[in-house]
């Protein structure tokens, strides 16, 4: 437990998870009877939170039916599908090793397989195998020690999102864990079940991702909400109880309520950021103090459909009709309906900001319609590349993909903190390296543009420097690789980090402007070669 008053941490244990004991007992049901289930929660409710003290309530059971894995794909900048089932097995290696269950070199088939306590070291001896035979080796391995263990291999897929739109490269590849998930061993019972974590409602993501019904195998979602004010205040109590200043534990103690009604009960609000807040300064802040991860949940986590009755609502509280977007919104804890049956935002800071944003709208407008024409004239740009090629009599060189409409919609989103731009910089690499992958290097440009350019420089760092937990800075650089200051100078003339939500989206907007010139000149050589012809 953490003894700093106010200080954000990964919470991974029942006894700081307040609010939490129905739903963790619920999940408890749920993996003993090996189900595979969608976990739903806007961002920064505690989804992640919760997943990761279920994994140690499980690991911690002998009896437990299932051998939980966690996976975050985003955070260990996981792309390719390919990439995808490798980091699986080398995932779950890793833990089988640490476990002591996976100890010696094992042989599955015609595959050797030396055992590590680092994923990475695993990933290492498989890189050379076929698509097929990776999916099928990590058959065989799930099969072989669910057998041994007596367990079902549950795999806890947190950001699922991010693995149907970028780690998978396409939502087919989804069907070998879906297979599986579906059959049984001799027992009659599972041998592999999965979990997706994630803030995207489960029916909209099959809506809008392409072929994802292949997870249909999952059954109803279990939602992460705020939690109640009497669980709110006992996790106000135990963060007051670690300040030794008595005037200040009266200070915090009588700014409970104001904490509890201006976060609505999200822990990582009231907690995180409006008690850290009164803990350092002793005054009060205002709904600001949130915008960041607010725009987060207003431009990711929810609807068009969605928002527009989040405005309706904070202007004044009043019965809305049935619809999807509206039980979405109760689903997820976002409205709540009073005694009379009228809606309202749960949490006032939250309805301040999208008071204030309605008010700002104008101001918005610009940023927003500025990227929207960025994106488009990049991706015009490269179709008339691939038809310049095309009429070259060569293959095209940008790949066309079946998502491309969810990547043009992360490149222009605006992006306002770390996270959005992590989901941009994935975006911008699966467009520019991803979609051109084994065609750059047939043609003369290829060196010139997806190797040696500074742009091609900064794409490649840009995952990973911004990425979150699994950031290149700390490993070492290849010869003429950029870092993270590299970027940021090249791009923005300056090696601070962003920090406001305007030095975000100005990173944003350079990489996008960088990108259009980068395909003018690309397109301007392929012309020359034409003619030269």
């Amino acid at each position: 437990m953490n003894k700093i008053p106010f200080q954000p941490h990964d919470i991974t244990s029942k006894e700081e998870l307040f609010g939490r004991d129905k739903l963790l007992e619920k999940l408890l049901t749920d993996a003993a009877l090996r189900q595979n289930i969608p976990v739903i929660g806007s961002r920064r409710y505690g989804k992640t939170c919760l997943i990761k003290t279920a994994y140690n309530l499980i690991r911690s059971n002998d009896n437990s039916s299932v051998y939980p894995v966690y996976l975050d794909f985003k955070s260990d900048s996981i792309v390719g599908t390919v990439s995808s089932y490798i980091y699986m097995i080398s995932k779950l290696i890793e833990i089988l090793f640490k476990d002591k269950i996976f100890t010696d070199t094992e042989s599955f088939g015609s595959i050797n397989l030396r055992p590590s306590d680092d994923w990475s070291e695993i990933e290492e001896q498989l890189i050379q195998l076929s698509p097929s035979r990776v999916q099928n080796l990590l058959e065989k391995i799930i099969r072989f020690f669910s057998d041994y263990m007596d367990k079902a291999i549950l795999f806890m897929i947190d950001e699922y999102e991010y693995l149907f739109k970028y780690a998978l490269e396409n939502p087919m590849s989804f069907s070998k864990l879906r297979a599986m998930s579906s059959d049984i061993n001799d027992k009659g019972e599972r041998y592999f079940c999965f979990w997706l974590v994630g803030s995207m409602p489960w029916d909209t993501l099959i809506a809008s991702v392409p072929g994802s019904g292949e997870a249909n195998t999952v059954t109803a979602p279990e939602y992460v909400t705020p939690i109640d004010e009497e669980s709110f205040y006992m996790m106000w109590e135990q963060e007051c109880k670690k300040i030794e200043d008595k005037e200040l534990y009266e200070y915090m103690m009588q700014n409970r309520d104001f904490a509890f009604k201006k976060s609505g009960g999200v822990p990582f609000y009231g907690k995180d950021l409006i008690g850290a807040y009164l803990y350092k300064y002793r005054k009060q802040p205002d709904f600001s103090i949130c915008n960041p991860h607010f725009k987060e949940l207003s431009t990711k986590a929810i609807s068009s459909g969605e928002y527009r009755i989040l405005k309706d609502i904070a202007l004044l509280p009043r019965k809305i009709e049935p619809s999807v977007h509206r039980s979405n919104l109760i689903s997820k804890g976002i409205l709540k309906s009073d005694a009379k049956g009228k809606l309202y935002i749960q949490g006032e800071f939250l309805q301040e900001f999208i008071l204030a944003e309605n008010n700002d709208i104008k101001a918005l407008k610009p940023q927003k319609s500025e990227l929207e024409q960025l994106v488009r004239k990049i991706m015009n740009l490269i179709e008339t590349i691939n038809n310049q090629l095309k009429n070259m009599k060569k293959d095209y060189l940008f790949k066309p993909v079946n998502d491309s409409s969810s990547m043009e919609n992360d490149l222009r989103t605006p992006c306002y903190n770390k996270d959005q731009f992590a989901d941009f910089a994935s975006a911008l690499y699966k467009t520019y390296f991803e979609r051109s992958k084994d065609r750059c290097g047939d043609i003369r440009i290829g060196k010139k543009y997806f190797r040696d350019s500074k742009f091609s420089k900064c794409v490649d760092m840009a995952r990973h420097s911004f990425g979150g937990g699994h950031e290149m800075d700390n490993f070492d650089r290849r010869p003429g690789q950029f870092s993270k200051g590299d970027v940021l100078l090249e791009l923005t003339g300056c090696v601070n980090e962003p920090y406001s939500a305007e030095e975000w989206y100005n990173l944003q907007s350079a990489f996008l402007k960088r990108f259009y010139s980068e395909l003018e000149n690309m397109y301007s050589d392929l012309k020359q070669s034409a003619n030269r012809r």
